[in-house]
């Protein structure tokens, strides 16, 4: 706790931002009339005051370095300066009977109601907003400060103190505009150690669709599909799989699984095309993790699906698909792979049970040596993350034992045979973590046992997938470089097998889930979660600089 409150409140300037406004509201409170008019109101007031000065304070804290502060922190403060100079426009104004401040008045505070619950319907019910570093204590404080903000002008406006309840109203709304200008006018930040521009593939909107999620990326061996599809490609094809939320982006409702496909290195994309859909009926089709069987060329793919009317109860389907010479793919039959489920088992907000066979997301791998073959999708269920492995092409499946606690997990394999696995931590999901590191565990058994478990790196990281690949000798990483919030996607590569680690920064701004895949000449490409405030506001494709 102590490291947390460090790290929230280092910001000297805030800090003092912060000082500033309760002296302002001291000053305000005190001026002649003040409390004698409305002391119920101006005591509400000054609660609701202190609680959005925390909020606007622990924001600006967390999120240091990600945008320009002295403009937010100047922008916060024009809003937050209405509450003292409400209540001095209370003191001036008190003992009126003034119809027009009264009329006014009233509009602030239906105002002040409606965006309120505009704002909890779209960011809690209607959709799901996650933005850089608002956790879940700034959270509540800030919609404590806003409920106390509406009560106390209530209260004024009751006891006859028109002028304050106008301030108070008018300091909330003012807030909130400032708020929202500065959103919408937030630039993307910058991009780092890439080669060219980064390419938009999968951007909100397109398609009909709400939102991008749960990137997969993989590159089809060239010499593979040449040989066991009958084409002729000069590089290896890039397939990107994605989540298509149509209507929100919550992780339940109307979700497609949508691909496109490259065989230029990802100069070039394909149309967005449905793979796999409920159609007509609410259902998802989410998490994939893709490899490539070099026996067959087939691409194998494993996923989950549901629908509403089954209570979004997730199936595990192991499916296989071809390439075909007009880069498109046909997809086989769906095999279901699902364990036996629970009856009466509750999932939480994303579906997710007990029992579920949560695979992935993003890739698996095709081993190479001893269990040459050998297909392996990370996988997790019941707060456990294992591996489960196929030695006959995805016909009959197997699970290993557990590498740890978490979910959400991806794997690659060294080039001495280790299957390296990452687990997202999902202890506290919300909050700040001040002292949280990436871990990995390693088997020398293809995936069976684990020989050594959730090893520590020197890797910073929040609750969010990470993603793994197997380069040229190194083990390489993506993930959001960050204890607090997920921000900063950072390559982080390792020549000795995860013990020692150099970095560089990707994206400097609102980054989630990524995907790491290299081709066969060691090319690396990401497919990331990224946007300018909320991290999911598009999937970016990056070609990585040697």
């Amino acid at each position: 706790m102590k490291t947390e409150l460090k790290t929230i409140f280092k910001d000297k300037q805030v800090y003092l931002s912060a000082i500033m406004f309760v002296a302002w509201v001291c000053i305000a409170a005190l001026a002649d009339g003040g409390f004698a008019a409305a002391p119920a109101a101006c005591a509400i007031a000054a609660v609701a005051f202190a609680a959005m000065c925390v909020g606007v304070t622990r924001f600006v804290a967390l999120n240091d370095g990600l945008f320009n502060k002295n403009a937010v922190t100047f922008m916060l403060s024009v809003g937050l300066a209405f509450y003292p100079l409400g209540q001095a426009f209370g003191a001036a104004t008190a003992g009126s009977e003034s119809k027009v401040l009264l009329a006014l008045a009233v509009i602030a505070i239906a105002a002040c109601v409606a965006v309120l619950v505009a704002m909890l319907l779209k960011c809690l019910i209607l959709d799901f907003f996650q933005p850089l570093a608002l956790d879940t204590v700034t959270v509540i404080v800030l919609i404590v400060g806003a409920a106390f903000t509406i009560a106390a002008a209530v209260a004024a406006a009751i006891y006859g103190c028109h002028g304050l309840a106008l301030g108070l109203g008018a300091g909330m709304l003012v807030t909130a505009a400032m708020s929202v200008i500065w959103a919408k006018n937030q630039p993307m930040g910058e991009f780092a150690g890439i080669e060219g521009e980064p390419l938009d593939i999968f951007r909100n909107g397109e398609g009909g669709y709400s939102t991008f999620r749960i990137p997969s990326l993989i590159a089809l061996d060239k010499d593979v599909l040449n040989a066991k599809c009958g084409l002729d490609l000069n590089c290896d094809v890039l397939l990107a799989l994605a989540e298509g939320r149509k209507n929100s982006s919550h992780d339940t409702g109307v979700v497609d699984m949508l691909g496109k496909l490259s065989a230029d290195g990802g100069d070039t994309w394909t149309p967005l095309a449905v793979m796999f859909t409920y159609g007509e009926e609410v259902g998802k089709f989410g998490n994939p993790t893709v490899a490539l069987d070099r026996a067959t060329g087939e691409i194998c793919m494993a996923m989950l699906a549901a629908a509403k009317k089954d209570n979004f109860d997730y199936n595990t389907y192991f499916v296989k698909g071809r390439l075909t010479a007009k880069l498109t793919i046909e997809w086989g039959e769906l095999r279901d792979i699902s364990l036996e489920k629970e009856q009466g088992a509750k999932g939480g907000q994303d579906g997710v049970r007990k029992h579920t066979l949560m695979v992935g997301p993003g890739k698996g791998v095709q081993l190479r040596g001893e269990h040459e073959g050998r297909i392996v999708i990370p996988a997790s269920n019941g707060g456990n993350s294992y591996v489960i492995f196929s030695d006959d092409g995805g016909e009959t499946w197997n699970r290993g034992d557990a590498a740890g606690s978490g979910n959400e997990c991806e794997a690659a394999q060294l080039d001495d045979g280790t299957l390296v696995l990452v687990v997202r931590d999902g202890k506290g999901c919300t909050m700040p973590h001040p002292e949280q590191y990436q871990k990995l565990s390693f088997s020398t058994d293809g995936g069976e046992t684990w020989a050594r478990k959730e090893v520590a790196t020197p890797l910073k990281t929040p609750i969010c997938m990470a993603s793994l690949a197997s380069v040229g000798g190194k083990l390489a990483i993506t993930y959001p470089d960050s204890f607090h919030t997920r921000v900063k996607l950072t390559l982080g590569e390792s020549e000795d097998g995860g013990a020692t680690w150099t970095t560089r920064l990707l994206y400097r701004g609102a980054s989630g889930y990524s995907c790491l895949t290299a081709d066969g000449d060691g090319r690396m490409y990401v497919l990331a979660e990224v946007g300018r405030v909320n991290y999911n506001e598009k999937l970016v494709f990056l070609k990585l600089a040697r």
